[in-house]
């Protein structure tokens, strides 16, 4: 990375860390005043699940990654 770039660029990196940070908290208020102390819980097991199934569901299908795919051609 050339030096000129390099600022702009960490700051592109850390962008989706900081509005993270941010709005994290917000919504988890949220979820908090509308379904209780166990909602987020309840919330973050279920994003986590979902995100083990789609996995699970392209392992099965044999998806190969990206890396993958550009190393065999």
């Amino acid at each position: 990375m050339p030096a000129e770039r390099r600022s702009s660029t960490l700051n592109l990196v850390y962008l989706p860390l900081y509005a993270a940070g941010i709005i994290g908290p917000a919504v988890g208020a949220m979820v908090v005043l509308v379904g209780g102390i166990p909602a987020p819980f309840l919330l973050g097991a279920t994003v986590f699940f979902g995100g083990a199934i789609t996995i699970a569901a392209r392992i099965s299908r044999g998806a190969r990654s990206p890396a993958e795919g550009s190393a065999a051609s």
